[in-house]
């Protein structure tokens, strides 16, 4: 039966041809019209459609800078109906930058800011990598260079040099070491001013604390604006306070956010949502990311991801745009469409 099909689809073309009715002048329109007729005369080749509309598809997304790792899980985006996003990296620039410095130490502030800086140096993290850029941008050297560094998930850097031991660290493991704050005043002042503040421990004294701002990607109100626009349940996790999770959500029109999140409670999070019968695409950079990344049922990462972030999710957002998701939507829904026509 296929090899009668495909013989009238070609007598059909040649005739076609013949009579001038259509000049198959690139190759494209040659496999349209295959295609078709053999569809007509071949019904069972209709099992093909699916398989081809997704090789379109990722085509599609690729042109428009989303590269796709799993073409087999694109039809569950028409499903979403919930976005979860990380913060630090993906709705903001997690360009992070050294803003404000509370020295309680008798170090000068540039040393404060160098030893900062010899912890961050081997660290792959948005806000190592904005301390990084910090110094270079103000020519001041990390000189603490027999520092050995442990990146803390979900807490900060830990780094020994001889006897001593220091901490980079959010105010969670300062609580968990049982570390005596009489800081927390300091603390509150500078999350009033929208700093995200960390921690400068050696031994068990605090020595220093560091605010730090972020900034918000170019588009992304727009994103959430048009997200929330489309009925989709908008979602803002991060392992920052509270108040600077309200901040940023504020800024953005995000109406829940949830501050101090550790990379596990985002995936315990996620999963809940999906138990009560959401169906969630989550959207992250940082390997604190990748326990939930692995529970939804789509998930996103953007160019600057690190490796292993990109090696786990589904998708690529590539030239660091963060609006392409809502072509990634757009061109997927159309995909479901076309597939039930």
């Amino acid at each position: 039966t296929a090899a009668y099909a495909l013989f009238i689809t070609l007598l059909i073309m040649i005739i076609k041809t013949l009579l001038n009715i259509t000049s198959y002048n690139t190759l494209q329109v040659i496999i349209e019209d295959i295609v078709k007729y053999f569809i007509v005369m071949c019904p069972p080749t209709l099992l093909l459609i699916t398989p081809l509309i997704l090789i379109g598809t990722v085509k599609r997304l690729n042109k428009n800078n989303i590269l796709v790792k799993d073409s087999n899980k694109l039809e569950a985006i028409s499903k979403v109906d919930t976005i979860v996003f990380d913060k630090t990296g993906t709705l903001t620039n997690g360009v992070i930058t050294i803003s404000k410095i509370k020295n309680n130490s008798k170090l000068a502030d540039k040393e404060i800011i160098s030893l900062v800086g010899t912890m961050a140096r081997n660290i792959d993290h948005p806000i190592a990598t904005g301390i990084k850029r910090y110094l270079k941008q103000e020519k001041i050297k990390a000189t603490y260079n027999k520092l050995s560094t442990e990146y803390l998930t979900g807490y900060g850097i830990k780094a020994k040099e001889n006897e001593d031991v220091y901490y980079f660290c959010n105010r969670s493991l300062v609580e968990k070491l049982d570390i005596i704050n009489q800081y927390k005043v300091d603390e509150e002042e500078l999350e009033n001013e929208g700093h995200l503040v960390l921690y400068l421990i050696k031994n068990t004294k605090i020595i220093a604390l560091v605010g730090l701002k972020d900034i918000v990607r170019p588009n992304a109100k727009k994103l959430v604006a048009t997200l929330l626009k489309k009925k989709y349940e908008v979602i803002m996790l991060t392992g920052d306070n509270q108040k600077t999770a309200n901040e940023i959500a504020r800024e953005l029109g995000i109406r829940q956010a949830h501050g101090g999140f550790s990379p596990k409670d985002k995936q315990e999070f996620v999963k809940e949502l999906q138990r009560i019968g959401k169906k969630v695409l989550t959207i992250g950079d940082g390997m604190n990311d990748i326990p939930m990344l692995k529970e939804s049922i789509f998930s996103l990462t953007i160019e600057t991801s690190t490796n292993l972030t990109s090696n786990v999710s589904n998708a690529v957002i590539k030239k660091d745009d963060i609006i392409k998701i809502l072509d990634l939507i757009n061109i997927c829904k159309k995909q479901k469409k076309i597939i039930k026509q």
